[in-house]
């Protein structure tokens, strides 16, 4: 099972419904973090401050999974694609399954909406997708920036 985190609220939501999957199936949770490289940079070079966005995150996601009884193991990809390095690494790791999470609800639309990455993940992912929102009772986007 494979849990994709971004930096964002709805990491929490993702990790917490990973983790519990994973302990009902006895399926090994990786937490995947995939940093998308901008065109102007070498793939693999490393960009630290998204290095470290992406550190921060798995660090306290794996504290959250681990407090649920879970021990997953954590990974960070680099890819031009965030959609295209999900469907890969789940074929690679023959994963039963994915979670994702949407992004949150914006006020000027009365529906989520669908990033291009979620849709290509959904669209060819060789396993079951499980797509998580964040909950809208939240103060802010980003992790540990609440008000």
């Amino acid at each position: 099972m494979i849990a994709i985190l971004n930096g964002t609220y709805s990491d929490i939501e993702v990790t917490k419904v990973a983790s519990r999957l994973s302990k009902q199936t006895k399926d090994k949770l990786s937490l995947v973090y995939v940093i998308e490289i901008p065109r102007n940079v070498e793939v693999d070079r490393e960009i630290p401050d998204l290095t470290d966005k992406a550190e921060e995150t798995l660090n306290r996601m794996e504290a959250l999974s681990k407090n649920m009884k879970v021990r997953p193991k954590s990974q960070i990809i680099q890819s031009r694609f965030i959609g295209g390095a999900v469907v890969s690494h789940a074929i690679e790791e023959g994963s039963q399954t994915i979670v994702i999470g949407l992004p949150p609800k914006s006020d000027y639309y009365e529906c989520y909406q669908m990033t291009d990455s979620i849709e290509y993940v959904l669209e060819h992912a060789p396993c079951s997708v499980i797509t998580c929102r964040p909950s809208s009772n939240r103060g802010s986007d980003r992790i540990g920036e609440s008000i």
